[in-house]
């Protein structure tokens, strides 16, 4: 890890965004440690991707970010680079730029020189399973094909903690597991995952009931933090289901736990 190792990784305190008069969040405040994986649930603007912008810095917002001990806005573009890597819920790019070298911009913060740079975004790129991508130009791709390009420029930057808008979005049933397995992967080996999800069964298919007991449940209604819970948690399908408007129960499939939906409340 680096200069951020061993210290709260990231912290937000009365955050508030606003457009005109409608108030999109409302003092939410939020604390995500080294390593610690947190999906963000909501219903259709309750304000999660707005969460991940104000964090980011993407939108004006009242309130403060830091990252470590160090206001977000006190370090450079590669200090912060360094920290966080994003992933937005979908990737557009008209440009006829290649998907290597998008993913080989992903690491603009280490400063070398362009062989390094395609080698690592190569290297990236496998580690993800789109090498074969390499040379198409990206805005040529599907949509679950770009987002899985994008994913690999995440991999490529090597930050700390990654903020993820719906990762699986645009991607096959079997893709979408593949790639919660990747990211979960990324976790067990020390990055710090906040992602927003419409399914929180998505995470439950890919970790342990030992490591669910550890993933973050926060739930927004409104931009207000409305839910914080564990995975595991006896009462999540109720907690969620009021959250969401609809009915929930836990369903055992074999050997795993499913969070299944009855229909609407």
């Amino acid at each position: 890890m680096a200069w951020y190792a061993a210290v709260m990784l990231l912290t937000a305190r009365q955050l508030r965004v606003r457009a005109g008069e409608r108030v999109l969040l409302d003092g939410v405040d939020l604390t995500l440690g080294a390593e610690e994986c947190a999906v963000v649930v909501g219903r259709n603007g309750a304000g999660k991707t707005t969460l991940l912008r104000a964090l980011l810095g993407l939108v004006p917002a009242e309130g403060e970010v830091a990252l470590g001990s160090i206001p977000r806005g006190s370090l450079g573009p590669r200090e912060r680079a360094a920290a966080v890597g994003w992933l937005p819920q979908s990737l557009n790019l008209a440009e006829p730029v290649r998907a290597v070298e998008l993913v080989a911009a992903g690491r603009f913060r280490f400063g070398e020189g362009r062989r390094a740079r395609h080698e690592a975004a190569v290297r990236s790129m496998a580690e993800v399973g789109v090498e074969g991508f390499a040379e198409r130009l990206v805005h040529t791709l599907s949509g679950g094909e770009r987002q899985r390009v994008a994913l690999s420029a995440l991999v490529a930057q090597e930050a700390g903690l990654w903020l993820l808008d719906e990762p699986a979005s645009h991607l096959d049933p079997g893709v979408q597991e593949r790639v919660y397995r990747f990211l979960v992967d990324q976790w067990r080996g020390g990055r710090g995952l906040l992602l927003v999800t419409h399914d929180p069964d998505l995470m439950l298919r890919v970790v342990s009931r030992e490591e669910a007991a550890k993933v973050r449940v926060l739930g927004l209604s409104e931009g207000r933090l409305a839910l914080e819970a564990r995975l595991s948690d006896e009462d999540l399908p109720e907690k969620l289901g009021e959250l969401l408007d609809v009915r929930m129960c836990w369903a055992e499939l074999g050997e795993r736990r499913a969070l299944a939906v009855l229909g609407a409340r």
